[in-house]
């Protein structure tokens, strides 16, 4: 009975679907990150923090059902941007993409980003 009720919810399909193909072209703008591509990219590199990222490639891989909920918190970052471990280098066309379709609490962090 109750799989009768998922395959007749349109709705479900519906959101179910559209959450497939945001983690697809998600996985896609994630994945074609490499270090070649990020370091060779004439418009540059940003920094974003690692927490975050793990959320995010959670959610892309299939190991969460939802993207994060949570906001790209930013503000502690320039502090720590020496860290390997509290930051993640991604390419400015990630970061662009991250930043129209999630909250994000800070400033864009990039190569060039004095800290305060």
């Amino acid at each position: 009975m109750w799989s009768n009720y998922i395959y007749l919810n349109h709705d479900l399909n519906r959101k179910i679907s559209h959450i497939r193909s945001i983690r697809q072209y998600e996985r896609y703008v994630r994945w074609k990150d490499t270090p070649h591509h990020i370091m060779n990219n004439p418009r540059g590199y940003c920094f974003i923090t690692s927490n975050w990222m793990s959320e995010w490639e959670m959610f892309i891989e299939g190991w969460t059902t939802d993207p994060p909920s949570t906001m790209i918190d930013q503000t502690h970052l320039l502090s720590s941007v020496a860290s390997s471990s509290s930051v993640m280098i991604i390419s400015r066309d990630t970061w662009d993409y991250l930043a129209k379709h999630y909250s994000i609490k800070g400033q864009q962090i990039t190569e060039g980003t004095n800290s305060i």
